[in-house]
């Protein structure tokens, strides 16, 4: 499991900054402090055995894999180490074999307090440690994008594990192909009215004058890391300790980032996030000492006998230079009553390089052996309070760190610089839409609200909101096929949505949502009431972009008692990763769609792609794909999921016809095909659609064909009808159009006859 790391865009102020800044200062200040006066325990040096830790990776946004694993182990040595209580083990030494007096210098042997001696470690407590979730979160609204792993939708493609690859990594601009999802996500309108926009307000103290549009930012940032620690004190230690601890620590702050839309500036954006991610999660795991102090904190001390000289000499083996004061008792960790050593106390006289040097102060030397565990006696009545607590709960431990600021990095050739005259164009242009910017603003990553805000105006379609009145609904069967029929809400068909999110708020959408029946909640109190947002990692899949609403709207067009269940996996510019996909098929699947539209194609043979349809497949789920919009073969350029319909049934790949039912082909929009895995064509030209912000419009693409046919599987596939059966059956009441034999597996055109 893993741990998180957040960031939500803020309006900074010179006023604001000099706050943070303040406070950073004063925690800096405090901190030094606190370390000053927790140097030296009073009863010396604990040692430690800290378990290797996992590996634990994190892609950086420049594709880099870093290892936080070793990270966390180097760090957690150092401040152990430097804290000046502790001692990390080495594995257990055992004392060397041969009389007691060998084990010390004979030129020594006479002065006890230069004793040396190979002395040996015992841990107090062993420590293993398991991250649950690291990730790092920067932005808000629709730029936010989230970066790791986390507890609740690990993936092989985002857990932390070795081998891990997000095959959808950020890249420098390709003016060919804007994206790894060729121009399924292109930005509509002209800035700033067009369709991404809204989203700059808040985003932080602008830099005019050095880069284009937006320019460089002060951004916010959140970081979480989620620890397990389970801490095991020494076989024979009495009582034997168990402690699990759930240790959380938050990090905020700011750093410099690059905005302007994902296609010409991901380069800087690469290199600000990865220097943020880097340093901002280096700081949550430094954060996670406090926690590890508190656990050990209840630990007693322990020694090992390593050797009873002649005189009665004892050699405790408790750690290299740990300084046990005179005056520690220890006495024998066994918990028999019954054995030999009952009662009998050790006391140490002073302390070596090697370990510590004791005497017995009761009970009998004679029963005393070379390799016997020792536990502080203090601490041993008080732990026997303690006994039962080997089944208690585990003890959760939430960090807060101080807000950081991480400084500028340079930019210089990473992203391109504009003149005064430009940027001061830039800031009028702002400034003159600002009213405009702030309506839209709040427009975006909205909670669902119990009724719409707004009813259709000047909409001439029947309610509920469908597609019959279009010219083209009669040779497909929509304007003959019954869409009147009652349907329970309890077998309404549930179509997964896989896409940039849904506007929920909608008129159209807005009463076919689906709802979970048992939303669960993460650590901060979010819950997947209405699906989720993977590539934002939070509760509000909202489409702030357009494509998203434009499919579920197309789905309800065709089946108007479908349920939505909208799973965010693309921001506004289509940025995604391999753990968001995968995680969507596994969502989608596990909460009980019948239906997953994926109304895009890339040209990556994603093994997330795969992973996800495969796990539909076995567990007879439809998906419905795309076949794209780049006019290529498929036969030589292949595209998932839409090929994938060659290995596994469940797939049904759709491509574009215009109303002549001639293949897709306008001067945005080219349909791909192939006649082995395309397997249906349906109409994708000037389709009504519903978009963000209740508005309507027409629109041309493969998606919006796909999204057809999935609201008629929805007529074909229920509780009682297999995928098989379904799209069997809706591949047979299918028109046959001589003209797409080249282009669709037997020329079929979708017909609903039902």
């Amino acid at each position: 499991m893993k741990s998180r790391i957040q960031v939500s865009l803020v309006k900074c102020n010179p006023v604001r900054l000099l706050v943070l800044v303040l406070a950073c200062s004063a925690s800096d200040i405090f901190a030094g402090i606190n370390a000053a006066s927790g140097a030296t325990p009073p009863q010396g040096k604990k040692v430690v055995g800290l378990a290797p830790v996992s590996t634990v990776q994190i892609q950086m946004p420049d594709q880099t894999i870093h290892d936080f694993g070793q990270d966390y182990q180097a760090s957690m040595t150092n401040q152990l180490t430097q804290s000046g209580k502790y001692i990390v083990s080495s594995p257990l030494q055992a004392p060397e074999s041969g009389p007691a007096s060998s084990l010390i210098s004979d030129k020594l042997a006479q002065n006890p307090a230069q004793y040396v001696w190979n002395g040996s470690s015992t841990p107090v407590a062993t420590v293993k440690v398991d991250v649950e979730a690291l990730d790092f979160s920067s932005d808000s609204k629709g730029d936010r994008m989230f970066y790791g792993f986390d507890e609740r939708f690990d993936t092989p493609f985002n857990n932390g594990g070795p081998g891990i690859q997000n095959e959808f990594p950020l890249r420098l601009f390709n003016p060919d192909e804007p994206s790894w999802f060729g121009n399924t996500f292109q930005q509509k309108g002209v800035v700033p009215m067009d369709s991404r926009s809204g989203l700059d307000l808040g985003d932080g103290f602008e830099i005019d004058a050095l880069m284009v549009w937006m320019n460089v930012k002060y951004a916010s940032y959140r970081s979480e890391l989620h620890l397990q620690l389970e801490l095991d004190s020494p076989v024979g230690a009495m009582p034997q300790i168990h402690e699990t601890r759930m240790v959380n620590v938050q990090g905020s702050g700011f750093y410099f980032d690059v905005v302007g839309g994902y296609e010409g500036y991901s380069a800087g954006i690469t290199l600000a996030r990865t220097d943020a991610m880097s340093k901002a999660l280096k700081s949550a795991i430094d954060g996670s000492y406090s926690a590890l102090d508190r656990a050990l904190a209840s630990f007693p001390l322990m020694a090992r006998i390593d050797g009873i000289l002649e005189d009665g000499t004892i050699l405790l083996g408790t750690g290299l230079n740990s300084g046990i004061l005179a005056g520690i008792q220890y006495q024998l960790a066994t918990g028999a009553s019954a054995e030999a050593g009952e009662g009998v106390i050790v006391q140490v006289t002073s302390s070596v390089p090697s370990g510590s040097i004791g005497k017995v102060v009761s009970g009998s030397l004679a029963s005393l052996r070379a390799g016997q565990l020792l536990q502080q006696v203090t601490a041993v009545a008080s732990m026997h309070v303690a006994e039962s607590s080997n089944t208690a709960p585990a003890v959760v431990d939430s960090t807060q760190l101080p807000p950081t600021n991480i400084p500028q990095i340079n930019l210089n050739g990473w992203v391109p610089t504009i003149t005064q005259l430009e940027a001061f164009a830039i800031s009028l242009e702002k400034s003159i839409f600002l009213p405009y910017r702030i309506w839209r603003y709040f427009m975006y990553d909205q909670s669902f609200h119990k009724t719409a805000d707004l009813q259709p105006v000047g909409v001439s379609y029947s309610t509920p909101w469908s597609l019959k009145g279009e010219s083209w609904a009669a040779k497909v069967g929509l304007a003959s096929s019954n869409t009147s029929q009652e349907v329970s809400p309890a077998v309404a068909p549930v179509v997964a949505i896989i896409d940039s999110g849904i506007d929920y708020n909608h008129p159209v959408t807005h009463d076919s949502l689906w709802t979970n029946s048992n939303p669960w909640k993460d650590p901060q109190g979010r819950q997947d009431h209405y699906g989720w947002d993977f590539i934002s990692e939070d509760s509000h899949p909202f489409d702030d972009g357009y494509h998203g609403t434009q499919v579920a709207s197309v789905v309800l067009g065709v089946m108007p008692q479908a349920k939505l269940m909208p799973l965010k996996i693309f921001n506004p510019w289509g940025v995604t990763s391999s753990g968001a996909i995968d995680a969507a098929f596994t969502y989608a699947v596990d909460h009980g769609a019948q239906i997953i539209v994926c109304a895009w194609a890339t040209n990556v043979d994603s093994k997330a792609i795969e992973a996800g349809v495969a796990y539909a497949h076995d567990h007879g789920v439809s998906v419905v794909a795309a076949a794209g919009d780049l006019g290529m073969n498929m036969t030589q350029t292949q595209y998932y999921p839409a090929v994938l319909s060659e290995k596994y049934d469940n797939v049904l790949t759709v491509t574009g016809v215009d109303a002549q039912d001639h293949l897709l082909n306008t001067i945005q929009r080219i349909a791909n095909y192939d006649p082995n895995s395309v397997l249906l064509a349906a109409p994708s030209q000037d389709i009504p659609v519903a978009e963000p912000r209740s508005q309507y419009t027409k629109d041309t693409s493969t998606g919006l064909a796909a999204a057809m046919v999935a609201g008629a599987l929805a007529r074909y596939q229920g509780a009682d009808v297999s995928y098989q059966q379904g799209i069997a059956q809706l591949l047979q009441d299918a028109d046959l159009v001589p003209g797409l034999m080249p282009y669709v597996r037997s020329g079929l055109r979708l017909h609903i006859r039902r």
